[in-house]
């Protein structure tokens, strides 16, 4: 399929609703129950420490983190807790600016709360000097 009918029929899935609707019947064909909007914990920002660019993220520290409060198994049978989280408000490239969020870690527990926005900063390599911004899709062709 040339790239060009692909996005067609792809925007038309999206626009049309058929692809939403796909959505919802995979997460009931697997048991599951669609809720159109999860509760979440309570927000907590993570401040950038220093201006600069952000230059990489430590994704195994960011899934440590999210198994710290409760979002991610350490054994089988661990229960979940689905309200917590990690919202990204920064990628690779993007300017930082000392004491603006990076990212927002959402938890109740305050003291959890508070090591999991330390170690999200940790998580986050700053540069000096501008970062070229990851490319989300690489072209095939």
């Amino acid at each position: 399929t040339p790239p060009a009918q692909a996005r067609r029929a792809l925007e038309d899935h999206i626009g049309s609703g058929r692809a939403y609707q796909r959505y919802i019947a995979m997460i009931e064909a697997q048991g599951g129950t669609f809720l159109s909007r999860l509760e979440t914990a309570a927000p907590h920002d993570v401040p950038s420490p220093s201006d600069g660019w952000v230059a990489a993220i430590d994704g195994t520290a960011i899934g440590n983190t999210i198994i710290a409060m409760g979002g991610g198994r350490r054994k089988l049978g661990d229960r979940l807790d689905h309200r917590v989280g990690i919202q990204f408000l920064s990628k690779i490239g993007d300017p930082a600016v000392a004491g603006q969020p990076l990212a927002r870690v959402l938890c109740d527990d305050a003291v959890a709360a508070q090591r999991a926005v330390e170690s999200v900063q940790r998580a986050f390599a700053l540069s000096a000097t501008p970062v070229p911004a990851d490319r989300l899709i690489v072209d095939a062709e």
